[in-house]
């Protein structure tokens, strides 16, 4: 009896039997991996710490790098972490040799490197029965364990110096020579391996040291004693991972803690707690540390045997320190050791004007040598000090006035740093840590597609931003707030990993600009209604007199010649008259005509830039009504446009304007309507409008430029035509072609003027 499992079953005995679906799959598998030479160099990592502290991680990082590079991208590291500090329980290692001989018995690494005494054990353990001609590699070694090792035969390995508390102590009292007293934080050293080393020499140092014991401890009460330290203290932090309230704790979060009571200042032998507060100390440099090992593991591997290749000794420590701290306490970077590694460094004044400062060295040092160079450089440096004040002083001036918000958004942590004003807008409290998911969830849903695509996944060419959207506060009220900022790229990642920019409030300007756009409509429609009721008006008088007149005679005529003696000579006169008069009808239309042009083309040198953009801003009301973005594109070949200027605003008033009422059918971020200019190559210009709207219907192409024809349901079918008169008078002409892509392109050509 059998119960199926997935592809397969298992039998009476527990193992799995393949169905013949499945036996033919490991057959194909197999057959191909027969047929792909494997050109993989594998080696096999063994670290007895935890992966998840950050020294750890970033060592095997490094490792893997160094392995990478030294390989020529062909190595295949592959780590295994024991864990004996918290899996130490009887049979474990062993329990755990057993699933790694399962795992590995298809993969043979060309070389084992160990991390560790208890690794190497375990290493030589599991080589002998898995591989026992490959080489193994041992590192993290203290040196005063390496003389009572057995190392087992084919290893060799790297020993590095031992990172001692009283080093980091020297270099303590060498920055702070009043230094008296040493507090050792750190957690249940009983329960943490990695703290006995320093603890046991803590309890041993010299009697010219006053130890202060701070291991074992709640947070809160280590806290406190850490505040009350006097003035000739120091504090070396170990680690605390479990604290006397037994709640676990990361190494660098419980440092922040700490550094947050401390007015101290704190010493400690991890690199990898360097700017998380200390202000330094003799640490492990990580890099060396893994590239030391690194190299030694590839020399190995070269030979394919570790006999024959001696024991290595690096010196892999350096002193580290945070540059911040050291201001924060008033440590000139001359009292460091020659070979400190400063990080987070602050650029100094000197660093900011060193070609300034030199030059005035040299001009004045030769007559006036050191007081001449100190008076200058303290005139500079208050003169700089003043300068950034005041600056400092009219930019906040600026940002209050101009409601401006600066805002800064770490994509990867989600972390938004803003100004406090902006959160108190956003309803979130001082110590609340603001994130971009306060702002997407104020945003108006009729904004949401846009605020997506420009700011929480824009294009991936996407340099910057700026967008307007509404964002809905938590009384209700709706505010406009416009974003302008750039995206900062990592080169590995190849995606936006940092934005910054500024943020301002433009409600009042959003609603001006809507009323104004609605009242200039307003008056528009009404001077066009106004202008054809006074055509109309001008048409019926002066074509009134005329049009009687030839009625009149046309009925004299009709009555000459239908008596019974036609009058031919009469009727030929009349006739004549009806002919004068729709002459001068003709005539009285002229003259409206050019009343309502009202003057000639008055042709002059537009700048071609300034002048499209001036257009645009006059339709800028108008697009942000109707929520449309006008793009703008002028070729710099282009530099003037000759024309008269009335009438070609007018035409590309108009243009733009059908144009935003045919991109109000699509989705607010695709209504965009983009601006462009060009030379036609003959000295005139070409000036396109493109839109993303439905486009014109075939039927209707040939007859939009046609007095009183409209698609629009609100329309007069009287902008194109004007258009058209427009480029006409310029000796030019305007035509519609269909975008691929969807919408309409109108092309309106300028020629040259004739000399």
């Amino acid at each position: 009896m059998s119960v199926g499992i997935g592809a397969g079953s298992l039998n009476a005995s527990g193992r799995e039997s393949a169905s013949p679906a499945t036996a033919v799959k490991r057959e194909v598998q197999a057959d191909a991996t027969k047929q792909l030479p494997d050109v993989a160099r594998r080696i096999l990592t063994l670290d007895q710490d935890d992966w998840g502290r950050p020294i750890a991680l970033a060592g095997y990082l490094h490792l893997r790098q160094a392995f990478s590079e030294g390989l020529d991208g062909k190595a295949v590291v592959s780590g295994e972490s024991l864990d004996v500090a918290r899996f130490n329980q009887p049979g474990y290692l062993d329990e755990f040799r057993g699933w790694l001989k399962r795992k590995y018995q298809r993969f043979r690494p060309e070389v084992i490197v160990a991390f560790g005494e208890e690794c190497l054990s375990f290493a030589a353990q599991l080589r002998s029965e898995m591989w026992p001609d490959i080489p193994i590699v041992f590192a993290a070694i203290p040196p005063g364990r390496y003389p009572e090792l057995r190392l087992p035969a084919n290893c060799t390995g790297v020993v590095h110096n031992d990172f001692r508390l009283s080093e980091t102590l020297d270099i303590a009292q060498q920055l702070f020579p009043q230094t008296r007293r040493i507090a050792f934080v750190a957690g249940q050293v009983a329960r943490e391996p990695f703290n006995q080393a320093p603890y046991k020499e803590f309890q041993t140092l010299p009697a010219t040291w006053e130890r202060i014991d701070l291991t074992g401890l709640p947070m809160a009460e280590l806290k406190r004693r850490i505040a009350l330290l006097p003035p000739d203290s120091v504090i070396y932090y170990s680690a605390v991972f479990v604290d006397g309230a037994g709640r676990i704790w990361g190494g660098p979060q419980a440092l922040r803690e700490i550094d947050s009571s401390a007015s101290r200042p704190i010493f400690s032998n991890m690199e990898t707690f360097i700017g998380q507060g200390p202000v330094g100390g003799k640490s492990l440099a990580i890099d060396r540390f893994a590239l030391s090992v690194a190299k030694l593991t590839l020399r190995t591997m070269e030979a394919k045997s570790a006999s024959g290749i001696p024991v290595e000794f690096h010196d892999a420590a350096r002193p580290v320190f945070d540059d911040r701290r050291l201001r924060r306490f008033g440590v000139a970077r001359s009292r460091l050791p020659a070979d400190a590694d400063i990080r987070f460094r602050v650029p100094s004044l000197w660093e900011d004007y060193r070609r300034e400062l030199a030059l005035a060295s040299v001009m004045f040092g030769v007559q006036t040598a050191t007081l001449s160079w100190l008076i200058v450089s303290l005139w500079r440096r208050h003169r700089a000090e003043r300068t950034l004040r005041r600056a400092n002083q009219y930019l906040k001036l600026a940002a209050e006035s101009a409601n401006v918000n600066v805002w800064e958004w770490d994509i990867e942590q989600n972390r938004v740093v803003a100004s406090e004003r902006l959160g108190l807008m956003l309803d979130v409290s001082g110590g609340q840590p603001l994130t971009i998911d306060h702002f997407t969830a104020r945003v108006h849903a009729e904004d949401a597609s846009l605020w997506q695509e420009t700011v929480l996944a824009p294009p991936h060419d996407s340099r910057g931003f700026d967008v307007s959207c509404r964002f809905v506060l938590a009384d209700g009220e709706i505010r406009w707030l416009d974003f302008r900022g750039l995206f900062e790229y990592s080169e590995s990642a190849g995606k936006p990993t940092r934005a910054r920019g500024i943020v301002a409030d433009v409600t009042r300007r959003a609603r001006a600009e809507s009323e104004l756009a609605a009242r200039r409509e307003d008056a528009a429609q009404f001077t066009r209604a106004s202008t054809l009721g006074e055509m109309a008006a001008t048409i019926a008088h002066e074509l009134g007199q005329p049009l009687t007149a030839i009625r009149n005679f046309a009925e004299a005529a009709k009555l000459l010649l239908a008596g019974p003696a036609p009058q031919l000579e009469k009727a030929l006169n009349a006739v004549a008259h009806i002919q004068d008069d729709g002459q001068r009808a003709a005539d009285i239309l002229v003259k409206i005509r050019g009343l309502f042009q009202r003057r000639r083309l008055e042709i002059e040198e537009l700048p071609a830039r300034e002048f499209l953009l001036g257009v645009g801003q006059l339709m800028r009301a108008a697009a942000d009504h109707q929520r449309t973005r006008l793009a703008f594109n002028s070729s710099p070949s282009l530099s003037v446009i000759r024309a008269d200027r009335t009438c070609l605003q007018q035409a590309i008033t108009n243009l733009l304007r059908n144009a935003i009422d045919a991109s109000q059918s699509l989705p607010t971020a695709q209504r965009v309507v983009l601006l462009e200019a060009e030379p036609d190559g003959l000295g005139g210009a070409r000036i396109l409008v493109h839109d993303r709207g439905p486009g014109i219907p075939q039927a209707d192409a040939a007859r939009i430029f046609i007095p009183f024809f409209t698609t629009k349901p609100m329309g007069l079918g009287l902008g194109l035509p004007l258009v058209r008169s427009i480029a006409e008078a310029h000796g030019g002409r305007i035509r519609a072609n269909h975008r691929p892509e969807g919408g309409t392109t109108f092309t309106l050509e300028i020629p040259a003027p004739p000399l």
